[in-house]
């Protein structure tokens, strides 16, 4: 059960601003998915593609002009774990390179730099219309995550989902299956990432700590647990 005050469509994944497809069908087309709507305060969807798009100034330029007076959820998570699940996703849909090779082809370290992706949207938007969470959070107190996000949405913060705290992610399971399916070589893939140089290593670090400090200056908030150094030394060891 969701929200009485709030109102998501079905397919709660849209993709208009971010798919050009979807885009060229104009708004007709968007405000049809809420057609169901029965005047809830709040109404809205959950496209993750409007902050993993490669054009994100054309993304925020075409919902801040539709949609000037939206408020905006951003959940992010620890960067180098979004990069791996990514790149795990990729190899079960039939990727085959390296991690390394995936990062700027597959545009890893792109999504993963947050405020870089949210930063158009400022432009649009002041501070105050725009939320980000913290994946973790969700996880270990969904409860005050979610009471959070209805105050900023500003319906009832006391709501409790029937669902809240389920967890949805079935990768591991698709893995395996996955990797029953094609053999050896999806299998070799995920027991080794392989390798990454110093330069790239350095690079990578460099952008993910000068965005992660971004992100902290906008929500207040440290991060410094999520150390990308160290956590790619894990997975890379030098």
């Amino acid at each position: 059960m969701q929200h009485p005050d709030v109102f998501v469509p079905e397919i709660k994944e849209l993709h208009f601003f971010s798919y050009d497809q979807n885009w060229r069908l104009g708004m007709e087309w968007y405000e049809a998915a809420f057609a169901g709507h029965r005047m809830e305060k709040c109404i809205g969807e959950a496209s993750t593609s409007y902050t993993k798009n490669a054009r994100p100034k054309l993304i925020a330029k075409r919902i801040g002009e539709a949609l000037p007076a939206a408020k905006l959820l951003y959940v992010i998570r620890n960067p180098v774990d979004r990069m791996l699940s990514q790149y795990k996703h990729l190899l079960v849909n039939g990727l085959r390179k390296s991690f390394a090779e995936s990062l700027a082809e597959e545009d890893l370290l792109d999504v993963s730099c947050y405020f870089e992706k949210l930063e158009p949207y400022l432009e649009y938007y002041p501070a105050d219309r725009i939320k980000i969470f913290f994946f973790d959070n969700l996880l270990n107190n969904p409860a005050n995550t979610v009471s959070e996000a209805f105050r900023f949405l500003d319906v009832d913060p006391s709501f409790k989902p029937e669902n809240m705290g389920k967890a949805y992610n079935v990768s591991k399971k698709k893995i395996s299956r996955v990797s029953k399916e094609n053999g050896a070589d999806l299998k070799a893939f995920l027991a080794d990432f392989g390798t990454l140089t110093d330069e790239t290593r350095k690079n990578v670090v460099s952008r993910l700590l000068a965005d992660q400090e971004k992100v902290s200056r906008f929500t207040g908030q440290s991060i410094d647990i999520w150390d990308p150094e160290t956590h790619l030394n894990q997975l890379f060891p030098v």
